[in-house]
């Protein structure tokens, strides 16, 4: 056989998908014709759809070096480096490529994969753009760029897309699932169901999509009566969860896709929904990686010192890294080793962590890689910071990765997992008999049980005129998100106003516009009940950036906490802004984190008994200004020694070394 023929015959081996015969014979023809440019390539994109990609860099790199011009050379290396996870890499391949060849729309898809796996989602969203202005009609840019809004938190731009994309592409079902994900961020819950219910229509074992819908819960509710409906639901899917998704290792991904978090803002205990789901979470979890279900050794050496471990995908410039800060730092080093286990991608408040811890991991897109490098540590004991927020805290949790595990108050619910021994809690938080509200055993830390870094303030308040707020308005800032404000309790806003002339109420526009409608919904029927119109008392403030947020607490003249779900780091930010708390504790921690703050201020007269008491103190706050003034200055007075208080560390230190022995 001549060397054209072992040439032709590879060729159509290698279209047939028959790659081990198409590999001899390209090898058989490269002998003869070791220069053939389109050979050598042929043999290079074999290996890469062979799942070698390894073997092909090497041989990509170097037709690149003789042709620089070959830019299906470069995609071909890009896309090699993307299923290695070189997707730094990657992006540097693919960027000529798009200058050059516009026209390749894999190459634009290809691009924003590997910046979603770099997790830099808004150079996914412009790459995605970009392609679209090209590719206008393309379903599978809509759907990357879709995805890529969702990650940026743009719920209803990304519903936009996503919506684009399944009326471009109606047969696929992931396109449908991501649909239905950012369709539930809107409160479009009927919607959301619908969408799930298409993508199983098309793909009946879509394990996501099952898990997604039957813990299908609202953002906000319209009523009282709303809750309980959704409740019962969620309760009787979870009981036949089992049946529907048996735990097994194939439902990982599903599980590690969504939370139960909107339903812990239920105002309901939340013991008995979290355990079930933690047996699910830990069934699947161990199921997947069994061998990372019994607990690990301890790598500390006698007498050494307790090896301490500290976990959560918010140690940036969030609220959790802002509350526990001090537990990662301030641990005495003679007798604790630390180690953080923190994002890949951080920010500048990573890196200032990183120089004052002793060991900082950096945790990327692998799950299983982090899981074993936590193992492989060899801890004493780790505390995860949250569990609750994002799907995958929950499935550390469910593995054993150091013999003793702590969760804390990061997201302030038990986690129900049975791998979770303790649950570090604050004292001055946590209701008489609140051991009952979690699976863990629970720890109370003495006063708030951290230290707070006060922000450093700007240099003036936000212009209230700006805002649309008279001089002689009394302005009450509500700061938590709405998902936290139940409709039960939207009456007390409008008794406030009935009995405060030029009462407003900033609220922030951090949800999407149909979950602000809701609400305003909501207020509109609270405010009539009482003969005003919820729209003259209502402001909302713009977009703030970290200072703007804290200029508008310096210009409030009263801080409403948000009843059920308290502020934390809201209400301190509060307090370092000068602005006096208003707040009424719940019977659940999560309820009462205000309350904590001001008993350890010695402020106990803005703590209310009830709703009415509640109203009642909010009107004084705002019309006895004398009263307000004194309140103030004693907050003033005392707020450096709370934020600096140290009283709960040597508990802290106490706790960890006696579960280490």
């Amino acid at each position: 056989m001549s060397a054209m023929a072992f040439l032709r015959e590879a060729t159509e081996l290698h279209r047939s998908g028959k790659l081990s015969r198409a590999r001899t014979l390209y090898e058989r023809y490269l002998k003869a014709a070791p220069k053939d440019f389109d050979a050598r390539y042929m043999l290079a994109m074999l290996e890469c759809q062979d799942g070698r990609c390894g073997v092909a860099l090497g041989p990509l790199r170097r037709l690149l070096g003789e042709r620089p011009d070959r830019h299906d050379v470069r995609y071909t290396l890009g896309r090699a480096l993307n299923e290695l996870g070189r997707h730094e890499e990657a992006v540097a391949a693919f960027a000529p490529v798009l200058e050059a060849t516009p026209e390749n729309v894999e190459a634009f898809l290809e691009s924003a994969r590997a910046l979603v796996a770099l997790e830099d989602a808004e150079a996914a969203r412009r790459v995605c753009a970009r392609g679209l202005s090209v590719h206008p009609t393309s379903g599978a840019l809509h759907y990357a760029l879709g995805v890529a809004l969702g990650a940026l938190d743009r719920a209803e731009a990304a519903v936009r897309h996503l919506g684009w994309a399944a009326r471009l592409d109606a047969r696929n079902p992931e396109i449908l699932y991501a649909l239905g994900k950012a369709l539930r961020r809107l409160n479009r819950i009927e919607e959301a169901d619908r969408a799930l219910d298409a993508a199983l229509a098309l793909a009946p074992g879509m394990l996501r999509a099952r898990l997604l819908k039957l813990r299908l819960v609202p953002v906000i509710y319209d009523d009282e009566a709303e809750i309980g409906r959704w409740r019962a639901r969620f309760t009787a899917n979870l009981e036949a969860l089992a049946t529907e998704v048996p735990p097994s290792a194939g439902a990982f991904d599903a599980v590690a896709e969504t939370t139960n978090f909107y339903l812990n803002y239920q105002g309901l205990d939340d013991r008995e929904p979290a355990t079930r789901w933690g047996d699910y979470v830990h069934a699947v979890t161990t199921a997947r990686f069994p061998d990372m279900a019994p607990p690990p050794r301890s790598k500390r050496k006698p007498g050494g010192r307790v090896r301490v471990g500290f976990r959560s995908s918010f140690l940036v410039d969030h609220t959790v890294l802002h509350l526990f800060r001090a537990w990662m730092t301030g641990l005495d080093r003679d007798r604790f080793e630390v180690f953080v286990y923190a994002p890949a991608v951080g920010d500048a408040e990573t890196e200032r962590l990183a120089r004052d811890v002793e060991h900082l991991r950096r945790f990327g897109p692998d799950f299983e890689k982090n899981a074993r490098t936590v193992r492989s540590d060899g801890l004493d004991v780790l505390v995860h910071l949250d569990i609750g927020m994002e799907p995958l805290g929950a499935c550390y949790g469910a593995l054993r990765l150091a013999p003793v595990q702590a969760v804390t108050w990061g997201h302030p619910v038990t986690t129900g997992l049975p791998t979770m021994d303790l649950f570090l809690s604050s004292d001055a938080m946590e209701p008489a008999g609140g051991a009952a509200h979690y699976r863990e055993r629970l720890v109370r830390l003495p006063g708030l049980g951290l230290s707070f870094e006060p922000p450093v303030l700007p240099d003036r308040p936000a212009d209230r005129a700006a805002l649309g707020v008279g001089a002689d308005d009394t302005l009450f800032f509500c700061a938590q998100s709405l998902f936290k404000l139940l409709p039960q309790h939207d009456h007390v806003w409008a008794e406030i106003a009935a009995r405060v002339p030029g009462a407003r109420f900033l609220f922030l526009r951090t949800s999407g516009g149909e979950v602000v409608d809701g609400f305003m919904r909501r207020l509109e029927r609270a405010f009539g009940a009482v003969g005003l119109r919820a729209a003259d008392h209502v402001v909302w403030s713009p977009p703030v950036d970290r200072a703007g947020y804290l200029a508008l607490n310096m210009a409030c003249d009263v801080f409403l906490d948000s009843i059920g779900w308290s502020g934390g780091r809201t209400t301190l930010e509060a307090v370092a802004s000068g602005l006096l708390p208003v707040s009424m504790p719940g019977p659940f921690m999560r309820g009462r984190h205000t309350a904590g703050i001001l008993n350890q201020l010695g402020l106990p007269e803005t703590i209310a008994a009830d709703k009415a008491a509640y109203a009642d103190i909010a009107v004084r706050a705002a019309t006895d200004r004398p009263w307000r003034e004194e309140l103030r200055a004693r907050l003033a007075a005392n707020r450096a020694a709370v934020f600096a208080d140290r009283g709960w560390l040597p508990a802290l230190e106490a706790v960890l070394a006696s579960a280490a022995r």
